[in-house]
């Protein structure tokens, strides 16, 4: 969990193996879950239909859909 403070902020990166952030959202308008993989700051897209259109080099957003995180933050790029 990610707090702000008056003076310090404690903050959770999105690799760790306890993360999770709904997305992607953007131009695809899909929706899935981004899961940190705990090594290589590799994630791991997860709960996407089988025939998305997802493509390598395409930029997957964060969707809003939580309320924790702001649509439209960008997440990660597709490698494999």
């Amino acid at each position: 969990m990610s707090r702000a403070f008056p003076w310090t902020a404690e903050i959770a990166l999105i690799t760790d193996r306890e993360q999770a952030v709904p997305g992607p959202g953007g131009e695809k308008r899909l929706l899935a879950a981004v899961f940190g993989t705990g090594y290589d700051g590799a994630l791991d897209l997860r709960f996407m239909p089988v025939n998305a259109d997802i493509e390598h080099g395409d930029v997957l957003v964060t969707s809003g859909i939580d309320g924790v995180y702001p649509a439209g933050l960008p997440v990660a790029v597709v490698a494999a």
